[in-house]
């Protein structure tokens, strides 16, 4: 499933991005034989991620997550589990579908105060790229209900992720 900066550039809003960040399902690692034949290189120092040049050009594969796709076995196994099927430069691949989209990233700025701007921003940027999911399925309370009915979040961590996506500036306000 492909995710990060790569799901941005497509669904929501370009910007540049030099690696593509994919959940890998149902295995712990990448089949480095089929990587190399397909001209991927692993990167050095870094066990999950390969590498590929093209005409001058180089973008770095890496393994964000580890999900299943039959058990709820954390939020990437769930928006696995959710995803759709979309095609990308012509190769078809699975991408989460938007609202889990902004749920991952309302996780990963809890999870971490470093990156927390830079992944409101990227919500931030969803909510102005659908405007018309804003009031329906990415407002706060059908958020607030994906979170506790497919993530099974509850308590303090419902409430802060929560917080997040409120502090969220939306158009208009």
């Amino acid at each position: 499933m492909v995710i990060g900066g790569t799901f941005r550039d497509v669904a929501i809003r370009s910007a540049s991005t030099h690696d593509i960040d994919v959940v890998i399902v149902d295995t712990d690692r990448m089949d480095g034989e089929a990587m190399r034949a397909e001209g991927f290189a692993p990167v050095p120092g870094s066990p999950h991620a390969w590498r590929y040049r093209h005409r001058g050009r180089t973008v770095d594969l890496e393994i964000a997550a580890i999900a299943s796709s039959t058990a709820a076995q954390g939020p990437f196994s769930v928006a696995f589990q959710q995803a759709r099927t979309a095609r990308i430069e012509g190769v078809r691949v699975r991408v989460p579908t938007v609202e889990d989209w902004v749920i991952l990233k309302l996780l990963a700025a809890a999870a971490d105060a470093r990156r927390r701007a830079r992944d409101l921003a990227d919500v931030q940027w969803t909510l102005q790229a659908y405007p018309e999911r804003v009031a329906t399925t990415l407002s706060v309370a059908a958020i607030r209900g994906r979170l506790r009915r497919l993530y099974g979040l509850a308590g303090e961590r419902l409430r802060d992720v929560v917080a997040l996506l409120r502090a969220v500036p939306r158009a208009g306000k």
